[in-house]
């Protein structure tokens, strides 16, 4: 089964999403720049996320996993929303409280 890099390129869309939406928040002129690119700063980080997922998924090394592989990179994604998650959801419940 191929999925390495299928796996890989979600993982980092991911990543992408939350380092984009944090970083946006954090800095006002990027937020704007991602808005101004597409009329929405959500457009803009989705299609990032999309080139990402795409180069990474295209270029990324081809391998073969077996049942287990796929399994453990399976769980590699799920870590990934999770981390993600709880980083967007510390981060805005930080910005609430200040």
């Amino acid at each position: 089964m191929k999925v390495n890099r299928i796996g890989t390129g979600a993982i980092w869309a991911i990543i992408s999403v939350t380092g984009m939406t944090i970083i946006g928040e954090l800095v006002k002129p990027v937020k704007d720049v991602l808005a101004a690119a597409t009329g929405h700063h959500w457009i803009t980080k989705s299609v990032l996320a999309v080139i990402v997922f795409l180069l990474i998924a295209v270029t990324g090394r081809k391998k073969t996993l077996s049942d287990k592989g796929a399994y453990v990179l399976g769980m590699k994604v799920a870590v990934a929303v999770i981390v993600c998650i709880i980083a967007l959801f510390a981060f805005f419940v930080w910005e609430f409280l200040k």
